[in-house]
């Protein structure tokens, strides 16, 4: 019996290709979906799983409220036919809301609450985004499967030594480094970070890489950063290409996610994937992947909690060959075979 499932998108975001890439079942057929347009799902046919990981990328527009409202509309639409011509949907809940604009916006809480009420299984990493899921919109739990978030360990390059990214980087080899890699965006919390780390003592220093998709917010990091002694801050604003990436997690003694709100960070797993130990707040499911051997936990409510957590894994010990061996037990081919029963069911 041969299955499709229309993926949307299928390329251009690391965790979709390495999803895709795991399903090696010859009698599934992974094909692309469009995502936008008038016709979003053309091509599926009955029986065809169609699965969605972003569902505001079918319909907003952030900046035309008209154009988001006649997208959300046409997404429902074209939703429903889909439903009636017995194809089905499936929703990996990276997060409850899109970032931007979150449940404030009310397209995006009528677009959720319709999305949650016709798709056939939710996927979510791990128990704590279970629990946020089935209470944002009460979902009964059956409908809702655990999958695990897939490392990054064959993903990126990772052959350089610790010494060769820092010399690389004009890097001390003996100063303390949090690391921050990643899209800059304001929830991610870099502005507490910043802060926070202002008021670190002792020989340590503040790397930052990652793009911006804000001049604005790009504007107010680089203000907070210059106030930092200079011999403090490594400040790279602009995408990592694949094979730079390993520099700046190698560099880095800890690695740091002081994001103001979140369901699943796959920040913190390309941080374990290198070996790395996190400093991340107690939400979402950084709680059910960050623990003792891997990281610190901080209180987010806490105004000394990243403070104290940025303190304390100073004088902490980790091993990085159990790092790794954690992050890898994190497959996608579990995940693969998640999505899989699903379009079986």
């Amino acid at each position: 019996m041969t299955g499709r499932i229309m993926a949307l998108p299928r390329r251009g975001v690391p965790y979709v290709e390495c999803l895709y890439n795991a399903v090696t079942d010859p009698t599934v057929e992974v094909i692309d979906g469009e995502g936008s347009g008038l016709r979003p799902f053309h091509g599926v046919s009955r029986g065809d799983l169609v699965h969605i990981h972003w569902p505001s990328f079918c319909y907003d527009n952030p900046d035309s409220v008209l154009r988001t409202w006649l997208g959300l509309t046409n997404f429902i639409g074209q939703v429903t036919l889909t439903r009636m011509r017995g194809a089905r949907f499936v929703w990996t809940a990276h997060n409850l809301y899109p970032h931007d604009g979150g449940r404030d916006k009310l397209a995006h809480r009528i677009a959720r609450v319709f999305f949650t009420r016709i798709v056939q299984t939710i996927f979510v990493h791990g128990p704590t985004a279970a629990d946020a899921v089935a209470k944002e919109w009460n979902i009964p739990r059956r409908r809702i499967v655990q999958i695990p978030h897939g490392n990054w360990i064959d993903y990126y390059p990772h052959d350089v030594s610790r010494a060769e990214a820092r010399r690389r980087l004009g890097l001390s080899p003996t100063t303390f480094v949090y690391g921050f890699v990643g899209l800059c965006k304001p929830y991610k919390g870099l502005e507490k970070l910043i802060e926070t780390f202002s008021r670190c003592e002792g020989d340590c220093a503040l790397m930052v890489a990652g793009a911006f998709q804000s001049a604005e917010y790009l504007a107010t990091i680089s203000k907070l950063l210059a106030a930092l002694p200079p011999e403090k801050v490594r400040f790279e604003p602009r995408f990592l290409k694949p094979d730079e990436i390993q520099y700046y997690l190698t560099a880095c003694d800890a690695f740091i996610t002081p994001y103001r709100q979140i369901l699943t960070s796959g920040s913190a797993i390309l941080a374990l994937s290198f070996g790395r130990p996190v400093i991340a707040p107690n939400l979402g499911n950084l709680r059910d992947i960050i623990h003792a051997k891997n990281g610190i936990l901080y209180d987010p409510a806490s105004p000394v909690g990243l403070l104290d957590a940025m303190g304390d894994v100073r004088n902490a010990t980790f091993s990085e060959a159990e790092i790794l061996a954690g992050a890898r037990s994190m497959r996608w081919s579990e995940a693969a075979d998640a999505l899989i029963r699903a379009l079986r069911a």
